[in-house]
């Protein structure tokens, strides 16, 4: 008798804190809307020196790619909201209302890397909680293994010489190169055949949404230049979402001729 209450007491041990781990498991699936284990996750991160890292979370080859930005480096902020520093970003979003958005969208506007995940000095971030654990356990798994940081302004990418307000700083010299936009790309849309419809009535802008999908893996076999359109953004076909994420696109039904098709108007150039 005494043997088995002892048997049903140990029972009893061990099914709280295996309830408490499936509690925690259904809790983190819940509220994760971007990590599945499969697909890299691109994160920008405003760091308290004014400088920003742009991370990349790959859980296939299990590394981290941590892309080191100055601050001091001169960009032309989305939005059309003129040409500053990247450390002064940040807070222009604030003051915008936009948040970390801004810098995202900047970020990808200037260095072609597909982004729209932030996080700020003081822990502020888009990020679900679930995919915030998530990152948080994989950070700690590759911490002692495959993590590599690459310091732009160490490289020939970023040339140290005087800015649009008079000082010293950084200048983009160029496209960027394949040896950092290759950590973008997004095997399910390796070699999809991308159409561009351009009817934002501005030069240039259906090129550069072009140059960005190509850096995550598509093949952009047309850019179509369209009478000008009052409309923002539509991304119709397969594996839309991901197009349509990085550019705050809205996602169509419809069916079309292409893998990806994507529809520019005047209201996406009056936010690119």
């Amino acid at each position: 008798m005494r043997k088995a209450k002892r048997q049903k007491k140990k029972i009893r041990i061990w099914v709280l804190p295996l309830l408490v781990l499936i509690l925690l498991g259904v809790f983190i699936r819940i509220n994760t809307r971007y990590w599945n284990g499969k697909d890299k996750i691109y994160l920008v991160q405003q760091n308290g020196d004014g400088s920003v890292t742009v991370k990349v979370y790959d859980p296939t080859l299990e590394e981290v790619i941590a892309l080191q930005i100055p601050g001091d480096t001169e960009v032309s902020v989305s939005r059309n909201l003129g040409t500053l520093r990247l450390k002064n970003v940040w807070q222009l979003g604030i003051n915008e209302g936009l948040g970390g958005k801004l810098l995202t969208e900047t970020v990808t506007k200037n260095f072609l890397f597909p982004v729209f995940l932030w996080r700020g000095v003081e822990g502020e971030t888009n990020l679900p909680l679930g995919d915030r654990l998530c990152l948080k356990f994989f950070d700690i798994k590759t911490r002692n293994s495959e993590r590599t940081e690459i310091d732009l302004w160490k490289s020939q990418f970023l040339k140290k010489m005087k800015l649009t307000d008079g000082e010293t700083g950084y200048k983009l010299q160029g496209e960027m190169s394949e040896r950092l936009t290759v950590y973008f790309v997004n095997e399910d849309l390796e070699g999809k055949k991308i159409y561009i419809k351009d009817a934002t009535g501005t030069a240039g802008i259906g090129e550069r949404v072009g140059e960005v999908i190509e850096v995550m893996g598509g093949k952009v076999v047309t850019i179509e230049k369209a009478a000008p359109e009052d409309s923002d953004c539509l991304v119709t076909g397969d594996l839309s979402k991901k197009i349509a994420r990085v550019f705050s696109c809205t996602v169509g039904k419809g069916k079309t001729d292409f893998d990806l098709e994507v529809v520019l108007g005047r209201q996406f150039a009056k936010r690119y």
